[in-house]
């Protein structure tokens, strides 16, 4: 009886062995490509795949790993536009430009470089940019353009704790570039610190468009400019437009021909 009982508990000691091997196993399989860097544009079709894009020296001459870069597919657009690179770093030379609001196909990215497929002048190429640049959504740089324009006002901006109004900085894109770690304001539509091509509350504008998805409205609107009027359009939150609602005499904007604006560099 006793001999029974030791051969059990043996035989017991064994099976539990076995499983919590077999457990363990399926755990850390289960945990194999999980460690996947933070992207800031969503893009469902990422696949988990280590590219293996090898090392780049940065500007200061130190080697930064580039292993964390994986497959990506689809595609994104870019938010402004900008100079490729041939290597994922900013001192690295351009392959050429990809064009505000134009459609690119993902090939690679880490948490801060994507690597895409671009047309410039009808040329495909592939080159890196910084992953604030695309967005994986089409209604947030697809505008579309009103039959005809129409009055509206600057309104709701509020003003600092000194009580002085704040003024608010009209953008070349549809995109906060304010939120950029690389690029802070680099697409305000004229100097940050120059408040003549700034517009603040109760400044009459003419609303020519708006975003697909509503949050950004295209205006066209006159400052003074050392003594000369000066037409400029450009970019704003719908939040501070409140439309007046009467037509204007002004054309309306071919959605189809995106404004020219300089790249980044």
């Amino acid at each position: 009886m006793k001999k029974t009982l030791a051969l059990l508990l043996a035989l017991l000691t064994i099976f539990a062995t076995v499983s919590m091997a077999s457990c363990s196993k399926k755990e850390n399989e289960g945990d194999e490509g999980n460690d996947l860097p933070d992207f800031n544009f969503d893009d469902p079709s990422i696949n988990e795949t280590p590219s293996g894009t090898g090392d780049v020296t940065d500007e200061s001459g130190n080697v930064v790993n580039n292993s964390d870069f994986v497959t990506a597919t689809g595609t994104a657009y870019i938010l402004h536009p900008v100079e490729v690179r041939k290597d994922p770093k900013n001192s690295s030379s351009s392959v050429g430009v990809a064009l505000w609001a134009s459609t690119v196909t993902l090939k690679e990215r880490n948490a801060t470089w994507s690597k895409i497929e671009f047309s410039d002048g009808g040329v495909t190429t592939e080159g890196y940019v910084r992953n604030e640049l695309l967005t994986t959504n089409a209604q947030q740089i697809t505008l579309k353009a009103l039959e005809a324009p129409v009055t509206a006002k600057i309104a709701n901006l509020g003003k600092k704790q000194d009580g002085t109004a704040y003024t608010l900085n009209v953008r070349t894109t549809p995109w906060d570039c304010s939120k950029s770690e690389e690029y802070t304001n680099v697409n305000v539509l004229a100097n940050i610190s120059n408040e003549k091509y700034q517009v603040k509350d109760g400044d009459v504008v003419e609303k020519i468009g708006a975003t697909e998805d509503g949050k950004w409205t295209y205006i066209r609107f006159t400052k003074t400019v050392d003594g000369a009027e000066k037409v400029e359009w450009g970019w704003c939150s719908s939040n501070y437009v409140t439309v007046e609602g009467e037509t204007t005499d002004g054309e309306p904007v071919d959605p189809n021909t995106p404004p020219v604006i300089a790249p980044i560099k």
